[in-house]
């Protein structure tokens, strides 16, 4: 996804060497189905027509029709993921047969949010993996946000959802701009806050121009910068690879410093 958004090209090769090493069926989770969906298309391939050892799997449909996606085991994470994989195409539509609309999931994934009686509490308005407010984490809110922006849901319970979720974020930047789990800013976990930030026009300006509050010295993008080392490797990365990824895709995000409507995750 890093790599499509940045311009490069890919070979018939690589995409050769992509599907022969994707272990993907009827029986994956959400997530696998989701990430399969994104991936496919930032190589240029069609997820409707998976061609598996097998079979051909229209994906789309698989994870449409997948009861685990608003199942109890089911993490907010996944459910996010999956509200943007099916977002990311505008010819992805639900079969007759699908378990669940767009609408419904999203609404499903507003209500997980973490609310607390004291206002001022810092874990007050973000998402949680487990649901518990001390669990609450930068990423998965801002993973959480991303999603439902894309969902384009205008119901009511959607919309305060998003209002909170960006209250949590700017509660809890730290002063040199950036933002972590544990507390010390990293670059992943910027990287997800700046692709949240890309999805309005009012909250585009906080990635780089307008503090999202006072304490802040820095802006999030300068931050996220800051760990990208000479050879192109992000430092402090928890994995290489996808840690330059998801920087890429967060500077695609924000692109020329031009808001532009259409998201990062957006295909066409």
């Amino acid at each position: 996804m890093g790599l499509k958004k940045q311009g490069y090209k890919f070979t018939a090769a690589d995409k050769k060497l992509v599907t022969d090493n994707l272990v993907i069926t009827k029986k994956s989770t959400p997530a696998q189905l989701a990430n399969a969906i994104i991936g496919l298309q930032a190589l240029g391939l069609n997820p409707k027509a998976y061609k598996t050892s097998n079979e051909k799997l229209n994906l789309v449909s698989t994870l449409y029709k997948s009861k685990a996606v608003l199942g109890k085991s089911a993490t907010v994470n996944e459910q996010a993921q999956v509200l943007v994989a099916l977002k990311s195409n505008k010819n992805f539509k639900a079969p007759k047969n699908a378990k669940f609309t767009v609408k419904k999931l999203s609404k499903n994934v507003a209500k997980q949010q973490v609310k607390v009686a004291n206002k001022n509490y810092k874990n007050n308005g973000g998402w949680a993996y487990d649901g518990k407010a001390a669990d609450v984490d930068v990423d998965t809110t801002a993973m959480t946000l991303n999603a439902l922006k894309m969902s384009k849901n205008k119901s009511k319970i959607v919309k305060n959802a998003i209002n909170n979720g960006q209250d949590f974020l700017k509660a809890n930047v730290n002063k040199d701009g950036g933002f972590g789990v544990a507390g010390a800013s990293n670059a992943n976990t910027n990287a997800e806050v700046i692709i949240a930030l890309s999805n309005s026009k009012k909250t585009f300006k906080n990635i780089n121009v307008k503090k999202l509050n006072e304490k802040q010295e820095s802006s999030t993008l300068q931050n996220t910068l800051s760990f990208v080392k000479k050879d192109g490797s992000i430092k402090g990365a928890y994995d290489a690879s996808l840690g330059a990824g998801q920087v890429l895709v967060s500077l695609s995000a924000y692109g020329n410093g031009k808001y532009a409507s259409k998201t990062v995750y957006q295909f066409n």
